[in-house]
């Protein structure tokens, strides 16, 4: 090992200058980090920046459901016809029905017709074609006239992923009491629904509004009967099916519709309580009613949320936090695609803390979404269990308490089969250095909070979203992503041996420094501290490499590979200091250090008596 005597504080700035020279070539982040998220986020939502050769966050924090108009998406009029004259115009093909002259009294000054359908000869309106336009649609409102006599369950707008047998959002009829459900990956809870039936040969007004947090209401002639946690269309992974009228599964058609329907509406946002009495009223045409604005997210508040048992591994928050409401659901695309079609694992770490008072389910944690749905969801339910998918809940886990802090960390590997994984730790829980030893789920340190059932997906994961509900709110801290576990995990890494170990303060931003800080160095004594370029290979061989071989103390570990030393003195409680300036020069952005301190303790009486302390990974931020 290089003695530190030898290297000067001059030389060692020019020597350490050349090794962030070395590291502006578009060098990979040894340990596999791609992005990390930007400190402090400032008054506004700002871009989150990423790591390893450019991979980063694409566009600010998005709205829920930007891509969608707000306001009335579809309406079918039903006119002697299936087209639909909203701005989605997704006109349908008319399977076997016919039209009546017969329609409600509240419309009858524009509406001409209505749809009519027999269930013993399947009629139907299908939608397929445009299924694409409500698939993610996370919030919304779907109204509809109706006229029926018949018992069973009957379909008024259902959508659906035909290869499995339990898998569809419907607004719909059981044995005459008016019904919405939601049974998808996201979601399969109680229905939204009244004991009351309506198959008294009448024509009723039904309308389903769900809000931005998944809440839903059910309403019977403008008045409300139910409130659950529903979800909206992009709650149901691979939907592949729509249609007015009936309901497709993996068994085929079923819930054919029997009786009239008319002036059936779709709005790409929830409508308020007053807009639905004014349509059940038929005060004025669907045309006229546009819904809420949903508010877009997150919001960036001052404070850190700050994990206890993280800050052994290097990562301290630093600035302020994202918090999302149940009024904002808030999503975030990356660039840098998670494949989901080849063989490898993606992970995902952050700082997390809810607080609320809500007696409802809460749905999501986290989710990433793919192009087709939305995948890896993780939150609670109203007890604080944790739950894959909405769904099921994982046994034995520790509970999520509000008001608590933890650090987080989602594994998916992705294969023709990709299974989800969530480890979930309390402040002061000990954050073990690797994955490879935890396997089942549970509440033990080697086990998975929770993990999802497999799903296949031929797509790739690109946003973030965060979704409370009820009066949930979320905080968010320290979003990273990477290609292993580590990467995510720590910044600190490595033992140290005989009680020395190194920390940081300050985050090594462009044209700012951070602190590398030595504490169980010998007190009074010299500590040097080692920069380099690796972390898995060295001069002297392949990293982590013992050097009790070469005469230190047992224990000791040599963690980069040495490439430039600086020499300090340690005080009196054997601890030290050095600022590491990082120039204000953008090409170091994604640069990436190494740092392992040395102490000198001649009480060891070993040929080399030096403690060495954990080490320390250096990523150069913007």
């Amino acid at each position: 090992m290089p003695s530190p005597l030898h290297a000067s504080r001059s030389r060692a700035s020019l020597i350490r200058a050349a090794v962030f020279a070395v590291a502006l070539a578009p060098l990979l982040v040894a340990q596999g980090l791609r992005t990390i998220d930007s400190l402090p986020y400032g008054p506004t939502p700002v871009a989150l920046h990423g790591q390893d050769a450019g991979a980063n966050w694409i566009g600010s924090w998005l709205g829920v459901d930007a891509a969608h108009p707000v306001g009335l998406g579809s309406y079918w009029q039903f006119d002697n016809d299936v087209l639909d004259v909203g701005p989605m115009m997704s006109h349908g093909v008319n399977n076997g029905a016919t039209y009546s002259s017969d329609v409600p009294l509240a419309i009858a000054g524009w509406s001409v017709a209505s749809l009519s359908l027999v269930a013993a000869n399947q009629d139907h309106v299908d939608l397929t074609a445009h299924l694409s336009k409500y698939a993610d649609l996370n919030h919304g409102s779907i109204a509809v006239w109706v006229k029926t006599s018949a018992g069973s369950a009957l379909t008024v707008l259902g959508a659906s992923d035909t290869s499995d047998h339990s898998h569809e959002i419907a607004l719909s009829l059981s044995n005459g009491r008016p019904w919405y459900d939601v049974r998808g990956d996201l979601n399969s809870w109680t229905q939204v629904f009244t004991a009351a039936t309506i198959n008294d040969g009448t024509w009723h007004h039904l309308c389903s509004v769900t809000e931005g947090n998944g809440v839903t209401t059910l309403y019977v002639d403008g008045v409300a009967v139910d409130t659950k946690h529903q979800g909206f269309f992009r709650y149901v992974f691979d939907l592949d099916s729509m249609s007015i009228g009936r309901n497709v599964d993996s068994g085929g058609p079923q819930w054919h519709f029997d009786g009239l329907i008319d002036d059936l509406t779709v709005w790409a946002s929830p409508l308020s309580a007053a807009e639905v009495a004014l349509i059940a009223q038929g005060v004025a045409p669907p045309l006229a009613f546009s819904g809420a604005t949903v508010s877009v997210g997150p919001m960036v508040e001052a404070g850190s949320v700050v994990n206890s048992a993280l800050l052994s591994n290097g990562i301290v928050p630093d600035g302020n936090k994202i918090v999302s409401t149940s009024t904002a659901r808030a999503g975030r695309s990356f660039s840098d695609r998670w494949d989901l079609t080849q063989s490898t694992s993606y992970y995902l770490s952050c700082m997390l803390r809810r607080e609320d008072t809500s007696t409802m389910i809460e749905s999501a944690l986290v989710e990433l979404t793919d192009s087709g749905a939305t995948r890896g969801l993780f939150g609670w339910d109203s007890a604080g269990n944790w739950v894959v998918g909405g769904l099921t809940q994982t046994i034995g886990a520790e509970v999520m308490q509000p008001n608590t802090d933890y650090f987080c960390v989602l594994r998916i590997d992705a294969g023709a089969t990709d299974v989800a994984y969530l480890k979930v730790f309390a402040p002061g829980a000990s954050v073990v250095a690797d994955d490879s030893g935890i396997t089942s789920v549970g509440i033990g340190a080697n086990q998975w909070t929770a993990a999802s059932p497999g799903y296949a997906s031929g797509a790739d994961m690109f946003t973030l979203w965060l979704t409370p509900t009820g009066n949930n709110r979320i905080e968010l801290d320290e979003i990273r992503l990477g290609s292993s576990w580590e990467s995510v995990v720590r910044l600190a890494y490595g033992q140290g041996c005989l009680g020395a170990e190194i920390s940081a303060a300050g985050r090594p931003v462009i044209g700012s420094s951070t602190t590398l800080q030595l504490t169980g160095g010998t007190p009074n004594n010299i500590a040097a501290i080692f920069l380099a370029l690796s972390s898995t290979t060295s001069a002297f061989g392949p990293l982590p490499l013992d050097v009790g071989m070469f005469g230190a103390p047992a224990g000791c570990t040599l963690l980069q590979s040495n490439d430039v030393g600086v020499l300090t003195i340690a005080d009196g409680l054997g601890n030290s200091s050095l600022v590491f300036p990082i120039p204000a020069n953008p090409l170091l952005y994604g640069a990436e250090a190494f740092a392992q301190w040395v102490c000198l303790d001649p009480s060891q009486g070993t040929p080399l008596p030096f403690r060495l302390s954990s080490a320390y990974q250096i990523l150069v931020q913007n």
